[in-house]
This record gives C-alpha cells, sequence and structure tokens, in this order.
C-alpha cells in the first residue's frame, strides 16, 4: 500500500474558499484514480518537499510563470494555455494558472475546473517525455483542452505514471 503525496504551492493569495475548493475536488479525482486498489493520494496545499510525488504551482497567470523563474531555459509558454509542465535535466515543474487569456479577455474558472487543469498537468508531471499529441484523443481530462470528467484512460496513465520511480525531481 502506497500513499502518494500530491503538493499544492500557492502563488496567488487566492482566498481561502477557493483553495479549498480546488484541494477538495483534485482529491475526489485521485480518490476515484485508486479507488478499488490499495493505494491512496493526499492532496494538501503547502510548501513542496523532496518526498512529494508531484508539486504543482498555483500561478496568477502565465506572465507570472513560476517555470520562467525558476527553471533554466524558461520555455515561451502560450498564453492561452491553462497550464503547463517542464523537463530540464532531472528537474520537472508543473503549474497552472488561476488566470487564463482567451479570446477577447481573461477568464477565470471555478474550483472544479481548476481541478480538472491540475489533473491534466499531473499526467505531464508523470509522464515528462510525453507531449500534448500524446495525451489527444482518449476524450476526458487528458485531452487539450481539457474533457469534461477523469475517464478510465485517465485514471490507468495516471494510477501508472505515479507509480514508477522518476529519475526527475520536483521543482520546490
Amino acid at each position: 500500500m502506497t500513499n502518494y503525496s500530491v503538493k499544492l504551492c500557492d502563488h496567488t493569495d487566492s482566498p481561502t474558499s477557493m483553495t479549498q475548493g480546488i484541494r477538495q475536488h483534485l482529491q475526489g479525482l485521485f480518490d476515484r484514480v485508486f479507488n478499488g486498489t490499495s493505494d491512496t493520494a493526499s492532496v494538501l496545499w503547502g510548501k513542496g518537499s523532496l518526498s512529494d510525488d508531484i508539486v504543482l504551482h498555483f500561478v496568477s497567470d502565465v506572465g507570472s510563470s513560476y517555470i520562467v523563474k525558476t527553471m533554466p531555459r524558461p520555455p515561451k509558454i502560450n498564453s492561452f494555455v491553462g497550464g503547463h509542465t517542464t523537463l530540464r535535466g532531472h528537474v520537472i515543474c508543473s503549474e497552472f494558472y488561476r488566470t487564463v487569456a482567451k479570446r477577447g479577455g481573461k477568464r477565470e474558472m471555478s474550483a472544479r475546473d481548476y481541478a480538472k487543469l491540475a489533473f491534466h498537468e499531473c499526467l505531464h508531471n508523470v509522464f515528462p517525455g510525453w507531449d500534448e499529441k500524446d495525451f489527444m484523443g482518449h476524450g476526458g481530462l487528458a485531452d487539450t483542452p481539457v474533457g469534461p470528467d477523469l475517464n478510465q484512460w485517465d485514471i490507468d496513465t495516471l494510477g501508472r505514471g505515479i507509480a514508477i520511480k522518476s529519475v526527475a525531481v520536483q521543482r520546490l
């Protein structure tokens, strides 16, 4: 039996009602991934640690990217994405955005929608060699844009990926 640690790091000063809603919805997705198995996941807000299996940074928008600020050779991130994951050497960093650009403006979403974006980035985090094309076509939260709900492909893929001992360490 393994309990995986998923740490959410808030860089937005978001209200507690929002952050706790995101945590609860993301915890619910992980509960569904491990339903019927002896494994579990704990999703918590806080400071990332080396013992965390996945660390996700919640930042205001692409312009305040934690990845760009802290990773070597930072990528150019499309302003219309809801999140991004980057692997540099053996360091991986995942983030999702509170404000997402859309044609003609910006939008904020519900806690459930943020949790879906976070789950999508978790998939990238556990399979850093895969790009959007590898995730597309399965429906569910792996798709871009993310689908309406978790599906069996998402469950199988995340469950398999998080169990692999990665050579990458999380950017804290």
